[in-house]
């Protein structure tokens, strides 16, 4: 497959895109906030998109969870009513749900929409290396200095200094920010690499990459982070399996790049990293786990909405419960505690309406169309995965961006019209 030049706005897509995940980087301070900044990439994105295609034409799928999206959406500024800090609660709301909406939009006006998500592939894979890449340099070869408070590691070219912050238990930094956003863009990456390695005639090239990337997701040390990508890829092999694919018979003859990926990570862990793989992957013992006050706060939320069924109102419930040292941590329990009931029916809706039309698309899908389609359900079963400990959707960020598109582009799915070129 090759990509297809005369899909300008894609192009534009792929751009607006790339500008999202540069923006997740430590590497650039704004001012205005980030969730100002992706309204407004992405708001004139879907002009520019009404603009080429004049109009918005929605499948029923799609249609369906839109709905169910703005329905959502709807009750979280309704919550501002009973919560405690009302203003506060409709900021969040507008702030967190208008990009996804938007995001979602824009995958139905694109009329090229299998080419675009090629692109986006390559675009995440080759940055998915590449933030890999560079936490693994840093944290084996970088210099370690300080800033304030901060403990850096860093390495200088010339007047260019790349450096991510030191985590304890050895677990690597990120210009992301931290282990877990790096873990949590690897969910996306990993997965969206197989599939080009599995397209791929440079399949060297593309083991190097996922090489890299499972090197850096363990030296994160996210729990959460490897199970999604379990999910992840899990999805991709049942679906091999489930169309008989040939690929799989490819994937095993591939052993010697297979082969040599695993030495390098299990050489890698035990001899670069003992105290992370002894206290953190390997140790899930209930004072380690509980260490992050994770479960602590979800027993708050989950007490607070048992005796307040309407929740504390979107976004708000780290101001109302005391007992909440950050954010929840869990998109399930946070749609619980914070909207109540109807907001983890409406949430749970979403997700199992999702899971129903990827498998009923996949499965009516062209043999050609089913490896793309197949990497997007892959990444929204695991940002899904994450947020049982993570937040995707209830808080805007890169994650929430991916698991928006990749849930538009199932949605959106039509095997009417090709749109990439074969060679």
């Amino acid at each position: 497959m090759i990509f297809n030049f005369r899909n300008k706005y894609g192009l534009v897509i792929s751009i607006a895109f790339l500008i999202l995940i540069l923006e997740n980087t430590r590497t650039f301070d704004f001012i205005m906030p980030s969730g100002v900044i992706r309204i407004f990439i992405l708001g004139f994105v879907l002009v520019l998109g009404i603009h080429y295609n004049n109009s918005i034409e929605l499948t029923t799928s799609s249609f369906i969870l839109l709905m169910l999206l703005a329905m959502i959406f709807t009750y979280a500024i309704i919550s501002s009513v009973w919560a405690l800090y009302p203003r506060l609660t409709a900021q969040r709301a507008l702030l967190a749900f208008i990009p996804p909406i938007i995001l979602f939009l824009i995958v139905t006006i694109d009329n090229q929409r299998k080419s675009t998500f090629y692109l986006l592939t390559q675009i995440v894979a080759i940055f998915g290396s590449v933030f890999a890449l560079i936490g693994v340099s840093l944290y084996l070869f970088g210099n370690t200095g300080s800033t304030g408070n901060t403990i850096i590691q860093y390495i200088a070219i010339g007047p260019l200094e790349i450096s991510q912050e030191v985590y304890g238990r050895g677990r690597i930094g990120s210009i992301l920010g931290n282990p877990n956003s790096l873990a949590a863009f690897l969910i996306a990456s990993i997965p969206l690499s197989l599939i080009m390695y599995l397209d791929s005639q440079h399949k060297l090239i593309n083991a190097l990459g996922i090489t890299i990337q499972f090197s850096a997701l363990i030296l994160t040390g996210s729990r959460i982070g490897g199970v999604a990508i379990i999910c992840g890829l899990g999805v991709i092999l049942f679906l091999l399996v489930l169309n008989k694919s040939d690929l799989v018979e490819n994937l095993i003859k591939s052993k010697t790049k297979i082969l040599a990926s695993v030495t390098v990570l299990v050489t890698l862990v035990p001899v670069v990293i003992p105290t992370l793989t002894n206290q953190r992957i390997f140790n899930v013992s209930p004072d380690v786990l509980g260490e992050s006050t994770r479960f602590e706060m979800w027993s708050s939320l989950w007490h607070y909405s048992i005796a307040n069924p309407q929740g504390t109102g979107f976004g708000i419930s780290q101001e109302v419960l005391i007992d909440l040292q950050s954010n929840p941590h869990s998109d399930y329990f946070a749609f619980f505690g914070e909207l109540g009931v109807i907001g983890i029916v409406l949430f749970g809706l979403t997700i199992g309406t999702t899971v129903w039309y990827s498998l009923k698309k996949y499965i009516h899908a062209p043999v050609d169309d089913r490896l793309y389609l197949m990497g997007a359900i892959a990444v929204f079963i695991g940002f899904t995965a994450h947020g049982f400990a993570e937040t995707t959707i209830a808080r805007g960020n890169i994650r929430q961006m991916f698991w928006i598109f990749s849930m538009a582009h199932i949605a959106c799915y039509s095997y009417t019209v090709e749109y990439i070129e074969q060679k």
